[in-house]
């Protein structure tokens, strides 16, 4: 199955989420198949750069619906169904960087003490500006990464993200903020124009909020 983190799927209209999430915790195969179509490329968002390449991608949005399908059980029709399914895919993704770092270790510890600045190393990852952008994201500490991805690929409030992650909306737009500086001074290190490579929508956000 191909993913793509480009246009996440257009929620349609008819059952919430929540009936979607009963429906399916009592074996309706179909209803879980439209939460699926609904959140699969949004999960692919949110998971892009835990993944080393699209195939480690796809595995790991399955795994993530996977195991949203034992779990439904457990899940408590509130209105946070996009939520609950977001904290599972990052937990399938920081679980996976977890086993690769491990393994990694195994094969070289001396792999896990590089701490240089990613920025002069930048065009050496990248294959164009698009990828560029990716890698700038990449960079940056996670608390850091989660907020950007969270407000620009998936568009929450600044409540909103404050919510998911538990903390106070205030700390979200520091960290977006902070984010933002982070990746421009790194792009400043390939001497490239920051506006052709940080996505207009990134620009655009550190200036507004929901």
């Amino acid at each position: 199955m191909k993913l793509s983190i480009e246009e996440p799927k257009p929620v349609e209209d008819g059952d919430s989420d929540d009936l979607l999430a009963v429906k399916a915790r009592r074996g309706d195969k179909e209803a879980f198949g439209h939460i699926y179509d609904r959140y699969s490329g949004r999960v692919a968002r949110l998971l892009r750069t835990y993944a080393r390449d699209n195939a480690d991608l796809e595995d790991m949005v399955h795994d993530t619906f996977s195991k949203a399908m034992d779990a439904l059980s457990s899940y408590r029709s509130e209105g946070v169904f996009r939520s609950w399914l977001f904290t599972i895919a990052l937990n399938v993704g920081r679980k996976e960087v977890r086993r690769r770092k491990k393994a990694l270790s195994l094969q070289d510890p001396d792999s896990l003490l590089n701490t240089s600045d990613p920025g002069a190393d930048l065009l050496l990852e990248a294959e164009d500006r698009k990828t560029l952008g990716e890698t700038l994201l990449r960079s940056l500490d996670e608390s850091k990464r989660l907020v950007v991805i969270l407000r620009v690929w998936l568009e929450f409030s600044y409540d909103e993200i404050a919510m998911f992650l538990g903390i106070p909306s205030g700390t979200a737009r520091r960290r977006m903020f902070t984010a933002l500086n982070e990746m421009k001074r790194s792009l400043d290190s390939t001497h490239l124009n920051t506006r052709e490579v940080v996505a207009h929508d990134i620009n655009r956000s550190q200036s507004s909020g929901r």
